[in-house]
């Protein structure tokens, strides 16, 4: 089985850390790890994966995020779907 787990924030990490270390635990399931790349911050981010022991991503979008006074424009959220989208055909293609 082949599984493509996509995070973005501090609470996507802690969901996705016991489903990450289950699936190193199961050779019949490949998993690419995504992050949207979110936070630009170490502390948001790569500490949390050091932390809750978490693989470095596949793949990091590197989408980052705006202010709390200006929320996320449509050509932000563009960007992501086009990323996405050739994210996911590179690993369809590979695999």
């Amino acid at each position: 089985m082949r599984l493509i787990v996509v995070a973005g924030a501090r609470p996507n990490f802690v969901k996705i850390a016991p489903l990450m270390w289950e699936i190193a635990d199961r050779p019949d399931i490949e998993a690419s790890l995504v992050h949207t790349g979110q936070h630009y911050d170490r502390a948001m981010s790569h500490l949390f994966f050091e932390q809750l022991g978490i693989p470095e991503p596949d793949e990091n979008l590197g989408v980052g995020s705006g202010t709390h006074a200006s929320p996320a424009n449509s050509d932000a959220q563009s960007e992501l779907r086009q990323q996405l989208a050739s994210t996911f055909g590179r690993f369809t293609v590979d695999h």
